[in-house]
């Protein structure tokens, strides 16, 4: 269904809309979110702005400037320099991961560190995927098995490190709700840093915040 053919439903049953008591609305609503598959609040969101649009303003959607090639090849490579921010979060979002932090930590701590909890031999799946979003991404594809580049990736790794924990944002599923066959994801509506998450966190120890 076209966004044309959704505004002529809403536009054929605003007068009845606009007229009907609460119950009337209800059950006008009930109808168009049915037929359009629209949530019920931008539904009564839809109705109101066709209640006060000029009827003499020709409304148009779309940018009114478009660029040439050469702006938008100058674009893509500050999008790329920039992480491929989108328009939603401040940053891509990327889950907080395994490290070598995190593993001289389980050490000081002597926790036993191994690949996945007991009984769920799938969680090393969330540690790999990080390794094309991440490390792939960043590194490259190319299998780098030789000492004299140990040094250097190191290196590289904790500036990454410190980039990926203080400066790229999160957002968390909360929860899932299921709908029909289907399951809907229901993430966090503010999207935080890991460091905000662990200064957040009441079980962390202040001096560990402070560093």
């Amino acid at each position: 269904m076209t966004i044309q053919t959704i505004t002529d439903i809403f536009k054929e049953y605003l007068e009845g809309y606009l007229k009907a008591n609460k119950s009337g609305k209800s059950m006008i609503l009930n109808h168009v979110c049915f037929v359009t598959k629209m949530h019920r609040k931008a539904s009564v969101r839809k109705f109101s702005r066709l209640q006060f649009r000029d009827p003499y303003l020709n409304e148009r959607r779309g940018w009114n400037e478009y660029y040439g090639p050469d702006v938008t090849y100058a674009l893509k490579d500050i999008w790329e320099a920039g992480n491929e921010v989108c328009g939603e979060l401040p940053f891509p979002v990327i889950n907080e991961f395994i490290n070598k932090m995190a593993f001289d930590w389980c050490r000081q701590q002597k926790i036993k560190y191994v690949r996945s909890r007991s009984g769920r031999k799938n969680d090393n799946m969330y540690v790999e995927e990080r390794n094309g979003h991440v490390i792939r991404k960043m590194v490259g594809y190319i299998n780098l098995d030789c000492e004299e580049v140990v040094d250097v990736l190191n290196e590289y790794y904790d500036v990454m490190t410190l980039y990926l924990i203080h400066f790229v944002c999160v957002r968390r599923m909360i929860g899932k709700e299921k709908s029909g066959s289907k399951y809907i994801r229901i993430y966090e509506k503010v999207p935080k840093t890991p460091s905000q998450r662990i200064l957040e966190n009441e079980y962390v120890k202040d001096e560990v915040k402070e560093k």
